[in-house]
């Protein structure tokens, strides 16, 4: 019996411990990864957003001066969608030019923008205003960002709307959710 205990303390340690960091699954987007924590990231960060500053960026309905919120299922849904995009179009980059190290541009141009800024300064905003450190503010709002500007200019270069090219990679993507209430159909994000 001890020698049981064991050998399954670890295992569910472990596992307790992989649920607990949110190592694992929630999507496979062509074959790629999207992880709970990053999705699990994305949902503190709006609401920390939409605590800190109810009125920034969630515009009131028409007729009303009273902004817009969400409750957690509407947030959890939006960033999923959001990231499901947002792989689909670091997929489609690569896809375009294989040749051209597409993270390494991101990345750069992330360098440039933030060049000449207070990065102390920075730290502090990311962590008030969405509870981020910086690594996470660059990863989760301006990298897709210049990844959607790289996509519009390498779409233009070859004289491809934006937006078709979006809407027909969405609808063609293989997308799987997992653990979540969730399923991909037609491109969008559907709650089962």
């Amino acid at each position: 019996m001890k020698r049981v205990l064991l050998i399954i303390s670890p295992i569910i340690i472990a596992s307790i411990g992989i649920v607990y960091v949110g190592w694992f699954p929630v999507a496979s987007i062509n074959g790629d990864w999207l992880w709970y924590r990053d999705v699990s990231k994305g949902v503190r960060a709006i609401e920390r957003l939409q605590s800190t500053s109810p009125d920034l960026g969630l515009p009131a309905l028409a007729g009303t001066t009273t902004p817009l919120t969400f409750n957690q299922k509407k947030i959890q849904s939006g960033v999923l969608e959001e990231l499901v995009r947002e792989q689909i179009v670091r997929q489609g980059l690569s896809r375009r030019d294989s040749s051209r190290d597409w993270e390494r541009a991101v990345k750069q141009e992330i360098d440039t923008l933030l060049q000449n800024r207070n990065k102390t300064t920075l730290q502090q905003a990311a962590r008030e205003l969405y509870g981020l450190s910086l690594h996470d503010f660059e990863t989760l709002v301006l990298a897709p960002q210049i990844r959607d500007d790289f996509l519009r200019e390498e779409l233009a270069r070859r004289a491809e709307e934006t937006e078709a090219w979006t809407e027909s990679a969405l609808k063609s993507a293989a997308v799987n959710i997992y653990f979540l209430d969730y399923a991909w159909k037609e491109g969008r994000l559907i709650e089962n």
